[in-house]
């Protein structure tokens, strides 16, 4: 799904958001069967060495849970991992899209970093800047906000590549 939204207020710019379906399960999922490239594999270092400040950007997604009465989310760094690398596709190959160059799906994704889930949901925007305007778009839209504030959600990860941001929010079973 592709939305775009049209920003004049504050600066005249095109901004682009996507919020997939949320994939909730009854029962655990098994091992991934998807064989997704090594670079979907990230270090631990490699994650924190992002340019994203994730502890701000679970600040403020906590902000909003709070208001609506939600657990907090905490970060997993599995869950970055795969956010992160995702950015990092879209920006290298030049794509913006839920599924993958290689036609990975958001739980194939999340798999490949060994995360075991019950359920998972992702967000993807571009052309914001930082934390702060990335947040509030999601919160703006919808679907985003549904996910966002999915009552499943315990973790959330999230990567970014310039301007392209993916957040996934997860919870083990």
């Amino acid at each position: 799904m592709k939305t775009t939204l049209a920003v004049t207020a504050s600066a005249l710019a095109l901004l682009t958001l996507s919020a997939c379906v949320v994939v909730p399960v009854k029962r655990p999922v098994p091992p991934p069967v998807y064989d997704l490239p090594a670079d979907y594999v990230m270090t631990a270092a490699e994650v924190r060495a992002a340019d994203v400040d994730r502890a701000e950007y679970g600040r403020l997604t906590n902000i909003h849970r709070e208001k609506n009465r939600l657990v907090p989310v905490t970060e997993s760094l599995q869950l970055s991992a795969a956010a992160q690398a995702h950015a990092d596709d879209m920006r290298r190959q030049g794509y913006f899209s839920h599924k993958g160059a290689n036609g990975s799906r958001v739980r194939d994704r999340v798999e490949a970093t060994g995360y075991y889930w019950a359920f998972v949901a992702e967000n993807n925007a571009m052309g914001f800047h930082d934390e702060e305007a990335v947040v509030e778009a999601f919160m703006d839209s919808k679907g985003h906000k549904a996910n966002m504030l999915a009552r499943d959600a315990r973790e959330f990860g999230v990567g970014r590549n310039g301007d392209i941001w993916v957040m996934l929010l997860g919870a083990r079973p």
